[in-house]
């Protein structure tokens, strides 16, 4: 039967027990509130998903015997299982001991009690062993994991984390069938009661993190220097508060920049360009990029979010090029 339900979701027979539960919590999207009765294992492996943490452990349960915990995690109750050091959890894609593992998503270790996160540009801590220490952050209604992210539906929204960026876009029924349902061929009762938009009501945006000390300087403060180092861009000029970059073949962007106390915001006022604004902010360890696209540019066609990030991600690292 367990051979069966691993060639179903598949999973290499050739794992140990243990790696083969973590793989689960990769293989199965995560429904955290969801009304319905107790499925067994059988059932909840033929719908495709996973109807709350409770069933998650009782799967993972089936491939890994261990005790289990209750620890704290988006903002409540979270449980846990463990065996020989190792960890296990709803949330956590990766088996954890005492070094980093890489997950899909970005970088999991384990120190001190506390499981934790690196994505994003910045390590955040996401489970606590210990059920009196608070992990801040709020629940969210739906979890899964690609190849190379993390997504996750919450108010409204859906995020789609790596280790060096965060998406987030209108959680639409389009966008859930797109990403999940056709995707992942999972049952579609996994999104029944969600809160969904018919069509967009807000532009989806990219924003992407670099470590402060990686930035040369002051040199964050100064828009011009960032779209001077684009690729593709000729020349800029600055004139009070406008901004003109002139692109190759011609092309020219003219962007209304805003100053604010921790960094600036760029408003495209002429001209085509992807995003409809930039935004860069500094805080005391990090300097964040966010790129809110043109309504008409859909991020989720091809590969064009994977080439939105790695040219904001570029973006920075040109800022920093210097500091090395």
């Amino acid at each position: 039967m367990k051979r069966e339900l691993l060639e179903r979701a598949g999973i290499r027979l050739d794992l140990p027990a243990a790696e083969q539960a973590a793989a689960l919590v990769r293989a199965f999207p995560l429904r955290l509130e969801h009304v319905g009765g107790q499925r067994d294992v059988a059932s909840a492996f033929e719908s495709g998903w996973l109807a709350g943490t409770g069933e998650c452990i009782r799967v993972m349960s089936e491939f890994f015997r261990g005790n289990t915990g209750r620890g704290t995690a988006f903002g409540g109750a979270w449980p846990y299982m463990t065996a020989g050091g190792r960890v296990l959890a709803p949330a956590v894609p990766v088996l954890l001991a005492g070094s980093e593992v890489e997950g899909p998503d970005g970088c999991y270790s384990l120190r001190d009690g506390v499981v934790h996160r690196e994505s994003v540009g910045r390590e955040r801590p996401l489970l606590a062993l210990r059920a009196a220490e608070s992990i801040a952050g709020s629940p969210f209604d739906l979890m899964w994991f690609g190849d190379g992210e993390r997504y996750l539906v919450r108010g409204g929204q859906v995020e789609i984390e790596d280790l060096f960026s965060v998406m987030r876009l209108p959680a639409t029924t389009q966008t859930l069938d797109c990403l999940l349902l056709r995707a992942r061929r999972v049952d579609p009762a996994v999104i029944e009661g969600l809160r969904l938009e018919a069509t967009p009501t807000a532009p989806a945006e990219v924003e992407v993190h670099r470590r402060r000390e990686l930035i040369t300087g002051e040199s964050w403060r100064d828009p011009e220097r960032l779209f001077f180092g684009k690729a593709g861009v000729v020349q800029t000029a600055v004139m009070g508060d406008q901004l003109t970059v002139e692109m190759e073949g011609g092309q020219s962007v003219v962007f209304n920049i805003v100053e604010e106390r921790s960094g600036w915001r760029a408003f495209v006022w002429q001209g085509r360009y992807p995003f409809r604004s930039l935004e860069l902010s500094a805080s005391e360890h990090t300097v964040a990029l966010t790129g809110i696209l043109r309504p008409d540019v859909n991020p989720l066609t091809h590969t064009l979010r994977g080439r939105l990030v790695f040219e904001l991600h570029g973006d920075l690292v040109a800022l920093g090029a210097a500091a090395v």
